[in-house]
């Protein structure tokens, strides 16, 4: 579910898990590590602003490549600004 009310495009964690191919679950798990930035709540899930799908793929690719938990990723992202 996407949604574009007050100024913002937003996706459900659900459709950010969809377009990466992930589980959901893993997804809510960063979004609850707080890497993805201010969410909101559309139709009663959890949404993210668009900006912030690079990120998710960034975060995916740091996982995947390097073997960092999300706490690690976490200090990677503060380090590189």
């Amino acid at each position: 579910m996407t949604d574009t009310r007050n100024g913002g495009h937003w996706l459900t964690l659900s459709v950010v898990a969809e377009c990466y191919a992930v589980e959901r679950a893993w997804v809510e798990e960063v979004y609850d590590a707080g890497l993805l930035g201010e969410g909101r709540q559309v139709r009663g899930e959890p949404a993210i602003r668009t900006v912030m799908l690079e990120r998710v793929a960034v975060i995916r690719r740091i996982q995947l490549q390097v073997g960092l938990d999300l706490a690690g990723v976490a200090l990677l992202l503060d380090e590189l600004g």
